[in-house]
């Protein structure tokens, strides 16, 4: 093998890694960017956040010290903030909007919509939603969502409970 094959194979090689180089870089950025914010609507609330979850254009997460749970969401140019205190609710669920697509090769169950659905104590207050996936406004297929509004839910009914 010469020296200018090399170069080539080379030059070729790094044509085809430098994306996924980018692409790595741009998602850690953006979960930073995400996780910055949840950590901003924290500290406005006299919290730190302990433990959380990011992903798509989505964080939730919790100060563990004060029980307070706080959830971001960014869709398009609207950013959603909600601070939650489990105290001021009875349960937590999870709400899964799905329909049957039924095919040659068989049927199969597409999830619309993932929620997290906290009901409150107070009789005439609306639930709180909290969504996880949203076929018509998330851009990536569901992935992690399901495992993690699991996870979440069993945390935040914990802290109801406590």
């Amino acid at each position: 093998m010469d020296s200018g094959s090399l170069i080539t194979g080379g030059i070729i090689l790094l044509i085809l890694i430098i994306p996924f180089i980018f692409l790595g870089s741009s998602v850690k950025k953006r979960k930073k960017k995400i996780l910055s914010a949840l950590e901003g609507l924290a500290q406005k609330n006299n919290c730190n956040i302990t433990k959380y979850d990011v992903w798509n254009d989505t964080a939730i997460g919790m100060d563990e010290t004060v029980k307070a749970i706080f959830f971001y969401k960014k869709i398009k140019m609207n950013e959603i903030f909600i601070p939650i205190m489990p105290d001021q609710f009875q349960k937590s669920r999870v709400a899964n909007s799905s329909r049957v697509i039924k095919n040659e090769a068989g049927n199969y169950t597409v999830i619309d919509r993932l929620e997290l659905v906290l009901t409150p104590r107070e009789k005439g207050v609306p639930e709180t939603i909290l969504e996880f996936f949203n076929a018509g406004s998330d851009f990536s297929s569901l992935s992690e969502e399901l495992e993690l509004s699991s996870t979440w839910n069993e945390t935040i009914n914990n802290c109801i409970r406590k």
